[in-house]
């Protein structure tokens, strides 16, 4: 039981609050524990290969289970979309340093190698048991408008969890720093976002990406109001 709450700890046992846990639960925690771990050796491979990989990955995971959550998928489906996000790069582990790491930007034959990443990233997950997230993984480079690869796919053909996988995937590109080029203001990758909705990115998800940054928006407008209005920032002191 110290174990299933998290190991490294100890425990007076109490009958009343140790659960029971039965063949099949017990079977369940040892698959998730193991895909976890594969998940994390997965993860740590690629970021030992590219460190900008390896972070740029773990910023994609986050954003894809943000948004996921946002359109109100269910917690599994929220979860293949985060592990999807941690995984949709591992393909570059057999990319030559050279072009991983060149700090000027690729040739065209360059950047041909590096487009056949989504499929090596499916290869090598559909040899675990990670399968469930290779549709994603595969079709994450698609395009809205049939422009992109592997296989041209176009609209809904590509599969509702590489199009959110898409997104996270262009906006943390975009403001995470890069051998050649600094990362983009948040603003501005925002920006470029709403600029790709209907032909790189499904417009209907970038609405709800959108929808994510409402609060921050908000913020920034009342900031502005308040720099118009010198007055509103003033505090009334009481006399003593």
């Amino acid at each position: 039981w110290g174990k299933l709450q998290g190991k490294n700890n100890v425990l007076t046992y109490d009958p009343q609050v140790v659960e029971a846990l039965s063949a099949e639960e017990r079977t369940k925690r040892v698959e998730e524990a193991a895909l976890l771990d594969l998940v994390k050796t997965l993860v740590t491979a690629v970021d030992a290969k590219d460190e900008y990989t390896g972070l740029h990955s773990n910023g994609v995971s986050d954003m894809a289970g943000k948004l996921a959550r946002q359109i109100g998928l269910d917690e599994e489906a929220i979860n293949r979309v985060e592990v999807a996000g941690m995984l949709h790069d591992v393909g570059k582990i057999g990319m030559p340093d050279s072009i991983l790491n060149k700090p000027s930007r690729l040739t065209d034959d360059e950047m041909a190698i590096i487009k056949t990443h989504p499929e090596l990233s499916a290869q090598i997950i559909n040899s675990t048991s990670l399968k469930d997230v290779v549709p994603a993984v595969r079709s994450h480079h698609e395009r809205w408008d049939g422009n992109g690869y592997p296989n041209g796919l176009k609209g809904k053909q590509i599969p509702l969890e590489a199009r959110i996988l898409a997104i996270a995937d262009t906006y943390d590109a975009m403001i995470t720093d890069r051998p050649y080029r600094k990362g983009l203001p948040v603003d501005d990758a925002i920006t470029e976002i709403k600029r790709s909705a209907g032909t790189q990115l499904d417009p209907e998800l970038v609405g709800h990406f959108l929808a994510l940054f409402s609060y921050r928006n908000t913020k920034k407008r009342s900031a502005a109001a308040r720099e118009k209005r010198p007055e509103a920032n003033c505090k009334v002191v009481a006399n003593s």
